[in-house]
């Protein structure tokens, strides 16, 4: 069992590191292969946008071949990433076929009819900037491997042509991506206008990189899509390849307290939207998404931390949590925290710094509350601070997220102030049922301060009061 858990994280490890190894270099290559590039170094969000869209492609390909052949689909991605140095072919083949000059690459746009007629055949008619004939051969020795792997496991013709003809559909939904937007909006012709015209119109327009690098919203849209993929994709594999171990965290998942801080990043999100002439757009939203993912997994990730620190009373108060009823081990809580924290960070980044900040404030505030080293838990004063601060920090996310460039010395200081001492107190409610365990962990909570019934009168009165 321990050692089953390991070889879990090693393989998240292993796919991840080999695919960003493998954008890395072909993010290089480019720097010689696509005129676009200029020959210069691609920027920060770039070269992360290269390593989303290479890991998307990858789970969704491991995610293929594992459905065919009825194998781990875990293992079948760590087999794609191990083949991700393919991705490296394309800009040589062009460079050799171009002389020289190389050849422009770009994600296809067309929408509608066009866009079905790319996908029958083969990515469509050559066009100056596109998929080019060095990405279509790539393409076409990654298809023929998927067919023959799934052969070679199988012994099915026919589950060969079905994994061939399912990893073409993953791979040019992804390539596609602009073009599909498109046609569920309903755009003729190319999508790319409509595009960056939504993109223009909305808050990545406000961010002070878009002035430099025109493009910086686009790639950053790419980037926010690509994250939200991998996060479904990857929570499809967990549910299909450890659905016990899946049940078990979605019991233990305190979906009441996640809808408690989204509602607070709602909360900061609305108040941002009064102060700001700018009207919310679809991409707006798509980053809106992307901001509830990510403060999901930095809740989980607390959760997971929290967990590990709370054995005396869990198992006084929550015998029925993973840990103390025997459905999930402490590996599994420490890949879990891991590979949450690895997504509460990279989704961070793609929404943008200030959100990234208060999300940091949020994870090592309750970490610190959490852990036995640190312990802030440990007095009521300590916890409420805490949580009070935790909780602002959810809204001035929130906030940020559609007032990025709102200068923080006009916040109205009186307001967060009150904020904060609403949440702390609040806070203390969560307490009532630890009781026991708090007490028999040393934790000096208010309900074992000054008793439950006292803790209940106390947090009821400040809170009319307040």
């Amino acid at each position: 069992m321990e050692s089953s858990k390991k070889t879990a994280l090693s393989s998240i490890g292993a796919v991840v590191l080999l695919v960003l190894a493998s954008s890395l270099g072909r993010a290089f290559l480019e720097f010689f292969s696509n005129p676009e590039q200029g020959g210069i170094i691609s920027p920060w969000y770039v070269t992360l946008e290269y390593f989303l869209f290479f890991l998307a492609v990858t789970v969704s390909i491991g995610m293929v071949v594992g459905a065919v052949t009825r194998e781990s689909m875990l293992r079948s991605t760590v087999r794609a990433a191990r083949f991700s140095p393919i991705i490296m072919l394309a800009p040589v083949l062009d460079l050799v076929f171009s002389g020289g000059s190389g050849a422009c690459m770009a994600y296809l746009g067309s929408s509608g009819t066009p866009l079905a007629a790319d996908f029958l055949t083969y990515f469509g008619k050559s066009v100056r900037c596109g998929i080019t004939a060095g990405i279509r051969i790539e393409l076409l020795i990654v298809f023929a491997s998927i067919g023959l792997l799934v052969w070679k496991k199988t012994h099915s013709a026919r589950r060969a042509a079905l994994g061939l003809a399912l990893g073409y559909a993953a791979v040019f939904a992804q390539l596609a991506i602009p073009g599909i937007l498109g046609s569920i909006a309903g755009i003729a012709g190319h999508s790319a206008p409509w595009i960056l015209k939504s993109v223009n119109e909305s808050l990545l327009a406000t961010n002070p990189t878009s002035a430099s690098y025109p493009m910086f919203g686009f790639v950053t849209l790419m980037s926010q899509i690509h994250f939200l993929t991998i996060v479904a994709f990857s929570l499809t594999i967990w549910f299909f390849e450890k659905r016990n171990s899946f049940a078990a965290w979605m019991r233990n998942a305190r979906p009441e307290r996640i809808a408690y801080y989204l509602m607070l990043m709602l909360l900061g999100a609305v108040a941002a939207s009064r102060l700001s002439p700018h009207s919310v757009s679809w991409v707006d939203m798509v980053g809106f998404a992307c901001a509830a993912v990510v403060l999901t997994a930095n809740w989980w990730a607390a959760v997971a931390i929290n967990d590990l620190s709370d054995d005396v009373t869990d198992a006084a108060s929550n015998p029925n949590r993973p840990l103390h009823a025997g459905t999930m081990d402490r590996e599994s809580f420490r890949t879990l925290a891991a590979v949450f924290l690895g997504t509460a960070i990279t989704g961070s980044i793609i929404v943008g710094y200030p959100f990234l900040f208060f999300m940091a404030v949020f994870q090592t505030m309750y970490a610190a509350y959490s852990i036995r080293e640190t312990r802030w838990k440990n007095h009521f004063l300590k916890s409420s601070a805490v949580l009070g601060s935790v909780g602002i920090s959810a809204i001035l996310a929130g906030f940020f997220l559609f007032a990025p460039n709102y200068p923080v010395a006009s916040l109205p200081l009186g307001t967060i102030v009150a904020a904060f001492v609403g949440l702390a107190v609040i806070s203390n409610s969560k307490d009532y049922k630890d009781r026991k365990g708090d007490e028999a962990d040393g934790v000096r909570t208010l309900p074992v301060a000054i008793g439950t019934k006292r803790a209940y009168l106390v947090v009821t009165v400040l809170m009319i009061a307040w």
